[in-house]
């Protein structure tokens, strides 16, 4: 399991998974307006990448996720905080590209 929380809000996101690169459904809980203005940062608007440049859906992999939130607050929108799950995403190794190679 990796779970977040948002700072000043009882907003939290949780991803049931074990692997980082597991495509999981993103849960969320907390104030539902608080949600879907996540959600529109996260998935719609404003620039946010996971790991090489991913867009995010709402079933990303927890990798993506997990860059994407640890660069939100430069966003200016909103600052995640990991609370659980540091180890999967710690295990996780950057895949081996070829020189020259664009991801």
């Amino acid at each position: 399991m990796i779970k977040y929380s948002f700072q000043d809000s009882d907003v939290i996101l949780e991803l049931d998974t074990t692997d980082a690169e597991d495509s999981v459904a993103h849960e969320f809980t907390g104030d539902q307006k608080l949600v879907d203005a996540i959600k529109e940062v996260l998935y719609r608007s404003f620039g946010m990448f996971g790991m090489f440049g991913h867009t995010l859906d709402t079933d990303s992999p927890a990798i993506d996720v997990n860059h994407a939130l640890m660069h939100s607050e430069q966003t200016g929108f909103f600052k995640a905080e990991l609370l659980e799950g540091a180890d999967i995403l710690d295990n996780w190794q950057s895949p081996e590209f070829p020189e020259g190679a664009v991801s």
